[in-house]
């Protein structure tokens, strides 16, 4: 055995650490989500003593999950030396930028190397289940308050969030969880259940990017579930695998090619309500950098408050490429795209497919690199997980595989 595959020296193994290391990724996983959901209400403006205790709790769990990778998780010294070297370009990126969405949500997706993936993604939905149910009940008790946003002369509900985007947002990762959740089991009332929350999405938060994410997951599903067993020929995994950054690539070429005089790229910003004017302007004004910078954003709550000129950038991947930097983008989009093919090496096409919505939302809004959104992106731990046994699509020459079997294995669906 090469000196880079040896186990982790640092592991704890006179004690339980497998299960010592799977309690405190749900710990850190949930307490994280908890937080910075609450800190995205109007807790951010109307009590910012809490709102910064609720961010330093949040770090806290991230120093946590960085101690679950070195002390409780059985990585070995090749993939240790993997993860140092992508967390490490996301902290640069986080000290040059301040934008820590990178740094935090991989430092406790990488937390989650022992986790039981069958009993993870129905205890998630429990848990977004009580993360709404908790908002809205402070909401109706008053201490959350709404910003009243309105929409061709309607009030937009939020239940106390920043933006009824934000409420839309957790809506759809609902359903999206949920269908990960019973994706072998579908029947004609969850698709009502959709249908349900599609509908109130548009007529409540009036959030149409969360609403049409759950309108296409409604339509594609039956013909996805019918012709997955196709994906396994090469060209169609390669599409798959590349959805993320085709859509980067599709958002670059709108953004710096846009021309409002251009009759098709009008409709094209008309039907993604002025997003690619948005970021067509921070083009402009911002160069890409190696490492990211630190922007200039004015949100729709605050510029109802201090009267500034709303300053937005909704698209997630020309948010991240000027903000977190080009050596960041490119790490992100390739761990999410050598995930999404180990999805289909596995069989897993419940997970490729949420991975997929995401990837088109990410046009429209920048909440797929937020960990407590996109929590698909626990997916990329497969890269290091050793293949199932008897699984004839395991590579078990994988760079990020370690030699030992796990005590878990990912979540299949076949």
């Amino acid at each position: 055995m090469l000196s880079g595959d040896r186990p982790n020296p640092f592991q704890l193994k006179n004690i339980n650490s497998q299960e010592i290391s799977s309690v405190l990724f749900y710990v850190c996983l949930w307490t994280y989500t908890f937080c910075l959901a609450y800190r995205d209400t109007t807790l951010l403006r109307s009590d910012k003593k809490t709102a910064s205790i609720l961010l330093n709790v949040s770090i806290l769990c991230v120093y946590v999950s960085i101690a679950n990778i070195i002390f409780f998780s059985d990585y070995t010294i090749k993939q240790l030396f993997l993860i140092a070297a992508i967390l490490g370009v996301f902290y640069i990126s986080f000290h040059t930028s301040h934008s820590h969405l990178l740094f935090r949500g991989f430092a406790i997706v990488f937390s989650a190397k022992r986790v039981n993936w069958e009993k993870f993604f129905l205890r998630n939905v429990c848990f977004y289940l009580f993360l709404l149910a908790s908002v809205f009940l402070c909401y109706r008790f008053g201490l959350l308050t709404g910003f009243a946003f309105t929409r061709s002369g309607s009030t937009r509900t939020d239940i106390g969030f920043s933006h009824p985007n934000v409420y839309g947002a957790y809506l759809m990762v609902l359903c999206i969880a949920w269908m990960v959740l019973r994706y072998d089991k579908l029947k004609i009332y969850d698709y009502l259940l959709f249908s349900i929350v599609a509908v109130y999405n548009w007529i409540g938060p009036n959030s149409r990017a969360s609403t049409l994410i759950i309108v296409i997951m409604i339509l594609v599903l039956p013909a996805y579930k019918y012709l997955s067993k196709w994906i396994d020929c090469k060209g169609i995994r390669i599409f798959f695998s590349l959805s993320y950054p085709m859509a980067f690539i599709f958002s670059l070429i709108c953004s710096v090619f846009y021309d409002e005089n251009n009759h098709i790229f009008y409709l094209i910003n008309s039907a993604f309500s002025g997003r690619i004017d948005f970021a067509h302007s921070f083009v402009n004004k911002y160069s890409p950098t190696l490492f990211g910078q630190k922007l200039q954003l004015v949100s729709s709550a605050q510029s109802m408050i201090n009267g500034k000129t709303p300053a937005i950038l909704d698209n997630a991947y020309i948010r991240i490429f000027l903000e977190s930097g080009i050596l960041s983008t490119i790490l992100f989009l390739g761990i999410i795209t050598l995930a999404s093919y180990k999805l289909i090496c596995n069989h897993q096409f419940n997970l490729l497919l949420g991975l997929c919505l995401f990837s088109i939302y990410g046009i429209f809004e920048y909440r797929i690199s937020k960990l407590y959104y996109n929590f698909l992106l626990l997916t990329i731990v497969f890269l290091f997980q050793a293949p199932a046994s008897d699984n004839q699509y395991s590579k078990t020459n994988n760079f990020f595989q370690s030699e030992r079997k796990d005590f878990t294995t990912p979540f299949h669906t076949t």
